[in-house]
């Protein structure tokens, strides 16, 4: 146990300063981060998959690591932030089966379309989350969660809408061995080259 906690430790890195704009190549999905938000690097020797990230709204005292989808970060307590999760959607025909229950406390423009609000409380403290399909270069499906605390959740709810609203999707080139022209990746105007995938 105490060599677990020494290595645990040694391990923790302090969040940084989240940038202006968040973007994913890989999923053609970028928008604006909120003012004065951090987020908890993935690690230099990181092995996994782009599948989005954590924005805290109030910085965890500690980061550590990540899982090997990138939005499972490691961090310390119980934050205010929004988890960003995103992946190509292999049900993108309609499902059959029926969505979960949504007790819906608004609506937002999320991709182009208005979308519900959903909340929900848990041990976490309240949630509000949003779901879209929407078209990369193939079917995707994005998923952000707002997780915070009642007396914060007004201003919380700003911020999340906020970047909600600035969120489109973007096309990115990537370029073969020789430097050619090989593919493009997501749909819509250029990924925006002051954006960055943390």
């Amino acid at each position: 146990m105490i060599v677990a906690l020494a290595l645990a430790a040694a391990a923790a890195t302090a969040p940084l300063p989240a940038p202006g704009a968040f973007v994913s190549e890989q999923y053609g999905l970028t928008f604006q981060t909120p003012q004065g938000s951090s987020y908890c690097a993935l690690p230099a020797d990181w092995t996994g998959s782009d599948h989005g990230t954590v924005i805290f709204l109030t910085p965890p005292k500690h980061c550590y690591g990540a899982g090997y989808p990138s939005s499972g970060r490691g961090f310390s307590g119980d934050p205010r932030r929004i988890e960003v999760f995103y992946a190509y959607d292999a049900n993108d025909v309609e499902d059959e089966q029926k969505p979960p229950k949504c007790d819906q406390v608004g609506k937002v423009v999320f991709l182009g379309e208005t979308r519900p609000l959903c909340r929900t409380s848990s041990r976490r403290g309240i949630e509000i989350s949003v779901t879209a399909r929407y078209a990369a270069d193939v079917p995707a499906l994005a998923i952000l969660t707002l997780v915070t605390s009642p007396d914060r959740l007004a201003s919380d709810l700003r911020d999340f809408k906020a970047l909600l609203q600035s969120a489109r999707t973007c096309t990115a080139t990537w370029l073969n061995d020789q430097g050619g022209n090989s593919f493009t990746t997501g749909s819509g105007p250029a990924c925006p080259a002051d954006a960055r995938y943390f």
